[in-house]
């Protein structure tokens, strides 16, 4: 799960949050059923199921964080299928050369997990913006465990000032969340916007 160093333009795995970057079905922190419930989310066997396109999981980590029991950890994954992650921070992006990949500038690029040794690639699932909002912790998550299927064009969307905010403020992060086949090992992000090379293969486990 760990990448190796680049240099010039390649340096995006610098902008990476390794310990979050890879086989990973964990949500970015844990939520509350009851907070989830309330906001009429779904969460079959304690996961968080599918998000309909066009409506996101969004407001104060405060008042989503689980606490106690009855808490969500992880995405619901189809049967058969693993989640890989690529978490990054889009602040340190934003000095790269060439800023490489433009993940937030733009709601028009199409992003996609590249599998070179097996020439598959698998359509953006979902992803998650943490933020300053207020001076609090502010999220913005969409998530469909089967995007192609539900419409979902494989874009990120998100409002005016959480988008600013991954611009500007230092601990802002950015998840991408794909669905991919067990076995399957991750070499490149492509996005209509560009193409950014992980440096090694990103295995998930069978």
């Amino acid at each position: 799960r760990r990448s190796g160093r680049g240099s010039g333009a390649s340096r995006f795995i610098e902008t990476v949050n390794r310990d979050r970057t890879g086989d990973i079905d964990r949500l970015p922190f844990k939520m509350s059923t009851q907070a989830l419930a309330g906001l009429n989310f779904e969460v079959p066997g304690g996961c968080l199921g599918a998000i309909h396109p066009g409506r996101k999981l969004s407001g104060f980590v405060s008042d989503l964080e689980g606490k106690g029991p009855g808490q969500v950890e992880k995405f619901e994954v189809p049967p058969g299928k693993r989640i890989f992650q690529v978490q990054t921070n889009t602040r340190k992006m934003q000095s790269l050369p060439g800023k490489v990949m433009n993940f937030v500038g733009s709601t028009t690029n199409v992003y996609w997990a590249v599998d070179k040794r097996k020439n598959e690639r698998y359509l953006l699932a979902g992803y998650y913006a943490l933020v300053q909002r207020d001076r609090k912790p502010y999220v913005v998550l969409f998530y469909t465990p089967e995007p192609e299927n539900v419409g979902f064009r494989g874009m990120i969307d998100v409002d005016r000032q959480t988008r600013k905010a991954l611009r500007e403020q230092d601990d802002a992060v950015l998840g991408l969340i794909f669905v991919v086949p067990p076995g399957a090992c991750i070499r490149e992000i492509d996005t209509g916007g560009g193409k950014v090379d992980l440096e090694e293969d990103l295995c998930v486990g069978n």
